[in-house]
């Protein structure tokens, strides 16, 4: 079983994103900030982090620059609400597996967090 950590701001897309992995046999975890998901990778690192990028505080790009930085080996896909071309290619840049864009399609959310878990790290 796979463990994800779910990080978005809105309460409940963090409720729908963590009901629906778990029906597919994620252990989902949630935080609602850059903070707070960074002292859950730190407790316990998922294989997956599925990261809102339009965040108070520290945005989702922050946050995968930090995990980068502490040598997080698990894979991170993006979400935003954003059109921003530059904050798309920063989290590429950073390893995000994938970005998806808002209203998120949940099967499409499923077979990204699928095709996320199954890649290998590039050596």
């Amino acid at each position: 079983m796979s463990t994800v950590l779910v990080v978005d701001d809105e309460p409940e897309i963090c409720r729908l994103f963590s009901r629906f992995l778990s029906l597919r046999g994620h252990r989902v975890r949630t935080a609602r900030n850059g903070e707070e998901a960074l002292a859950l990778v730190e407790q316990e690192p998922p294989q997956m982090v599925v990261l809102d990028c339009d965040m108070p505080g520290m945005n989702g790009v922050e946050v995968l620059s930090k995990l980068r930085t502490r040598k997080f080996t698990g894979k991170t896909l993006m979400v935003t609400g954003s059109r921003d071309e530059n904050v798309l290619r920063q989290a590429r840049a950073l390893g995000a597996v994938d970005v998806m864009s808002k209203p998120v399609d949940l099967k499409k959310l499923d077979l990204a967090v699928q095709a996320g878990l199954t890649r290998k790290n590039p050596t």
